[in-house]
C-alpha cells in the first residue's frame, strides 16, 4: 500500500510538472491566458506571448465549449454574458424615447413656424397631453398647404374633424361636421386662447379666419345661434390666473398689515377715550 501511495504521488508530481510549465520560458507556470489558454509564469512572459501570438488576453465569451467539457464555471460565465446583453438592450430602450421626444420637438417647431408664416400664434401642449395626442395637423407637400384638425363646438355637440385643408371655407368645415343650422341664424367664432371670440363669415377661408389668433394645438370653432361676447375670458381673469401666486402672497401681506394697523388704531382710540371717561366720572 505504501508503494502504491508513493507511485500515485510520483505520477501526480509528474503530471503537475508537465502541465504547469510556462510556454514562454519553461519555468513553472502560475497563470493561464483566458483567451488562448497559454501558460505563463510572470507579467513579462504574459506580455511577450501577447506580442508573439497577437493575443489580447480577454476571454472569448462566445467560444464553443463541447458538452463533455462544459463545467459549472462555464455556466456562470454564460449567465453573466446574458445579463450583460440584457443591460445593453435596456440602455438602448431607454435612449429611444429621447430620440422620439427630439423628433416631436422638431416637428412642433416646424409647425409653429408654418403657423407663424400665416400670422397665427401656435402654442403646443406637452407630450402626453390628450389634446396633443388628438392633433393630426400636418403639412401636405402635394397640396402645398396645411391639413388641420379642427374642433367644432355647437350647443348640441363637441367634435374634432381631421384632414381639413387650410383653403376650405368655414361653411365647408361646418358641413363636413354636420353642424350647419338652417332653422336659425348661425354665428361662427374662432375661440382664440388670448381670450377673444373672433367672429368669422362662413364664406371665409379657414386660414384667413385664424389669422391674428392664438391656437393651442389645433383651432376651435364655436357655432352659436346668438351673438357671443367679444371675449370669452376677460383680460383681468387671465391676469389673475397668471399671477395667482403673487396676488395671494400680496393679499396675505396686505391683510396682515391692515390688521396690525387697525389694531394699533383701536388701541390708540381706546387710550384716548379712557381719560375722558375718567374725567366724566370725577365730575
Amino acid at each position: 500500500m505504501e508503494e502504491t501511495g508513493d507511485g500515485g504521488a510520483q505520477e501526480a508530481a509528474t503530471l503537475f510538472s508537465q502541465t504547469s510549465v510556462c510556454d514562454t520560458c519553461g519555468l513553472q507556470s502560475k497563470y493561464r491566458c483566458p483567451r488562448c489558454s497559454l501558460r505563463s509564469c510572470s507579467l513579462r512572459c504574459s506580455q511577450q506571448h501577447k506580442i508573439e501570438r497577437g493575443c489580447n488576453g480577454e476571454r472569448d465569451k462566445t467560444a464553443y465549449i463541447p458538452m463533455k467539457d462544459y463545467k459549472h464555471m462555464d455556466l456562470l460565465n454564460d449567465y453573466a454574458l446574458l445579463e450583460s446583453t440584457k443591460r445593453q438592450v435596456e440602455e438602448v430602450g431607454k435612449s429611444a424615447p429621447n430620440q422620439h421626444q427630439q423628433h416631436q420637438q422638431m416637428k412642433a417647431q416646424r409647425m409653429q413656424q408654418t403657423y407663424a408664416n400665416e400670422g397665427i400664434q401656435l402654442l403646443v401642449s406637452p407630450l402626453g397631453m390628450d389634446r396633443r395626442r388628438r392633433d393630426h395637423t400636418h403639412f401636405d407637400n402635394k397640396l402645398n398647404q396645411l391639413k388641420l384638425s379642427v374642433q367644432i363646438v355647437t350647443p348640441e355637440k363637441d367634435i374634432i374633424n381631421h384632414q381639413i385643408p387650410q383653403s376650405s371655407s368655414i361653411r365647408t368645415v361646418l358641413e363636413t361636421a354636420g353642424c350647419i343650422m338652417t332653422d336659425s341664424p348661425t354665428f361662427v367664432y374662432v375661440k382664440s386662447h388670448d381670450g377673444r371670440n373672433v367672429e368669422t363669415q362662413q364664406d371665409e377661408e379657414l386660414i384667413e379666419a385664424l389669422r391674428g389668433t392664438t391656437v393651442i394645438d389645433f383651432p376651435i370653432l364655436v357655432v352659436s345661434t346668438s351673438p357671443l361676447d367679444a371675449r370669452w375670458r376677460t383680460a383681468e381673469t387671465m391676469a389673475l390666473d397668471s399671477d395667482s401666486s403673487d396676488s395671494d402672497s400680496d393679499s396675505d401681506s396686505d391683510t396682515s398689515s391692515v390688521s396690525s394697523d387697525s389694531s394699533d388704531e383701536l388701541s390708540d382710540e381706546g387710550a384716548s377715550e379712557r381719560p375722558n371717561e375718567l374725567i366724566i366720572e370725577i365730575n
